[in-house]
């Protein structure tokens, strides 16, 4: 029985290798499919093969600019921004992906004035990295100010302010971490994908229409209701919006 149990895991496991690596091996062939389409000057095909290889799990910084600039390309205001915000979640220092954002923002019909949040302001720097960069330096700080305390036990002559600088470091960077791990700075967002959208009061049709947004326009998601959700603007407008006419902007996974 053991035995049995051993082998039907170990193809199991075999299977699902197998299968991830067919799948692996498809994604990478539809991402080069779609660049030579976009090559080709077939930017709907482009589109439509990157969302694909999304689909499938393959998502990635450079998948999600490709996707930006095919958007880009078609003058679809809404998907491009939010594809290149997405790309510069994966690939914060990239600074092509930072100079089509702001190409593509330009586009935009409504020009909505940001009012920087407190914790935005506070943790100014957060921007600088992905959260998965972010986990792997916070641990690799504490690591380091933990060995700096072992070794001040074992020897006295390790000077007092390295493993206080590291111990900072490290509570700097767990903070830094927290914030974007809970969405506290970089929120889920989202941009308008139809060329206008009327923000209602409440989850439903027949509310009163607040204020009118346009293709293009970033908003921070929030509460869910059937297919409402609620949205809020950079300057601290809300209401609700049918989910259908956003395009959620793509998060790297933690692992």
């Amino acid at each position: 029985m053991k035995l049995k149990l051993v082998l039907a895991t170990s193809i199991f496991f075999l299977f699902h290798s197998l299968a991830g690596l067919a799948a692996t091996e498809s994604s990478l062939l539809t991402v080069s499919e779609a660049g030579k389409a976009y090559a080709a000057g077939d930017y709907e095909k482009s589109v439509a093969l990157y969302q694909s290889s999304i689909a499938s799990g393959a998502v990635n910084g450079a998948i999600l600019h490709n996707l930006g600039n095919a958007y880009y390309r078609l003058n679809r205001v809404g998907e491009s921004v939010a594809a290149f915000r997405g790309a510069s979640r994966f690939l914060p220092r990239d600074a092509e992906i930072a100079s089509n954002l702001e190409s593509a923002r330009k586009r935009k019909t409504d020009s909505v004035d940001e009012k920087k949040r407190p914790l935005d302001q506070l943790v100014f720097w957060a921007g600088w990295a992905s959260l998965r960069e972010y986990l792997i330096l916070s641990s690799l700080a504490a690591t380091i100010m933990m060995t700096f305390v072992l070794l001040r036990r074992l020897f006295s002559k390790v000077p007092f302010l390295l493993p206080l600088f590291f111990a900072v470091f490290s509570i700097l960077l767990g903070l830094t971490t927290m914030t974007k791990l809970f969405s506290w700075v970089d929120p889920a967002a989202a941009a308008v994908v139809t060329p206008e959208v009327s923000v209602k009061s409440g989850n439903g049709d027949s509310n009163v229409t607040l204020f009118v947004i346009h293709a293009g326009t970033e908003v921070v998601l929030g509460e869910r209701r059937g297919e409402w959700i609620q949205v809020s603007l950079a300057d601290e407008r809300k209401g609700w919006v049918r989910e259908e006419f956003l395009t959620i902007v793509a998060s790297p996974a933690l692992f």
